[in-house]
């Protein structure tokens, strides 16, 4: 369950072969393979520089949005106003 739940993310075929999949999970002979799978698999997500460029990139955009709105005129934020 633990393997085929962190393949949700990859393309993943079947074979619907009369025993190929039950051997592949039931042989001991496959224990020490399925063993190291779910070693391969279960990486800890660390971060990246292109994450870490794209995440700061909206801070200094969401940063100039607050500075923009802060120094507008007043008198043209009430311009539609009595």
């Amino acid at each position: 369950m633990r393997i085929l739940s962190s393949l949700q993310q990859s393309a993943l075929r079947v074979d619907t072969d009369d025993v190929l999949l039950a051997s592949l999970i039931m042989l001991p002979q496959n224990d020490e393979w399925w063993k190291e799978l779910v070693v391969w698999l279960e990486y800890p997500h660390t971060w990246s520089i292109s994450a870490a460029t794209s995440i700061a990139w909206v801070i200094i955009a969401y940063v100039f949005t607050i500075i923009d709105y802060f120094s507008q005129d007043v008198q043209s934020l009430n311009a539609n106003g009595p």
